[in-house]
């Protein structure tokens, strides 16, 4: 491959929340450090997203020695890194269901409040939870916590500047909430990128990226409308799919910082 190297990096602790721009991050098969780890599910155990509640994008959160520090307009509430409860509840994301731990009323209380209908917050446990993500892509049963489906999503900048040279308004590229973004190779090369090692990390790219409506979410105000989908939709489409982004299986523990070097092998 070109001299691709990491310009950006990202984390989303509670799915479906804002997202965190961090410059280096521990990694591990479950991928980056603190990302999904957290998930918000409705009175039946199923996840909430932006799908349903476009609103969830405009709560912050600010990572602590301890926890995670949430906040929504001019309330907020502190979610530690470990539960204070033992309490497991199996939950549903996608076609998956599995164990996790729910976190105390207070909690749920204050989540529930700033969304206007009854949730509750849950942590991904390893060995309590185990989600693997689909065996059709993966090497050795590898797992995921609550992201979509893969581990780590990876995205260039020449993508979303081919994007965005073909858009009315240029969107930035927290629309399409990468872990990973690269500079140094051409638009879609992601697409073709395997085997490589960033330090000591061992990543292999499995498939693009098949995107929804998310993307179509101003993450600066909570508003929809038809684009990216809609230019995307023009050129890459993949049988009634929309492609964007590569996803990725982490295969060893490491170490990534913006301006490491991608190298394939």
């Amino acid at each position: 491959m070109e001299q691709a190297t990491i310009s950006q990096l990202f984390i989303y602790p509670i799915k479906s929340l804002g997202g965190v721009s961090i410059n280096a991050s521990e990694v591990s098969p479950l991928g980056l450090k603190y990302d999904r780890n957290w998930m918000l599910i409705d009175d039946s155990g199923r996840f909430l997203s932006q799908r349903e509640l476009p609103l969830m994008c405009l709560f912050t959160i600010t990572l602590t020695s301890d926890g995670l520090l949430v906040k929504h307009e001019n309330s907020q509430v502190f979610v530690p890194f470990a539960p204070t409860t033992n309490t497991r509840e199996l939950v549903t994301i996608w076609d998956d269901t599995f164990e996790a731990i729910v976190y105390d009323e207070a909690i749920n209380s204050w989540f529930s409040e700033q969304l206007k209908c009854l949730c509750r917050l849950v942590k991904y446990v390893p060995k309590i939870s185990q989600r693997q993500i689909d065996l059709r892509f993966a090497l050795q049963g590898e797992e995921t916590a609550f992201s979509d489906g893969y581990p780590v999503l990876i995205l260039s900048e020449a993508s979303l500047e081919n994007l965005n040279n073909k858009l009315e308004q240029p969107i930035s590229i927290e629309r399409f909430r990468p872990n990973i973004v690269i500079k140094g190779i051409g638009a879609h090369e992601e697409d073709n990128l395997q085997e490589f090692l960033i330090n000591s990390v061992y990543c292999k790219g499995v498939k693009p990226c098949a995107r929804c409506q998310v993307t179509t979410i101003d993450p600066t105000t909570g508003n929809s409308g038809k684009e990216p989908l809609r230019t995307l939709n023009t050129y890459r489409k993949n049988g009634n799919k929309v492609m964007f982004g590569n996803n990725v299986l982490v295969r060893s523990s490491g170490i990534v910082s913006v301006g490491d070097v991608l190298n394939s092998i």
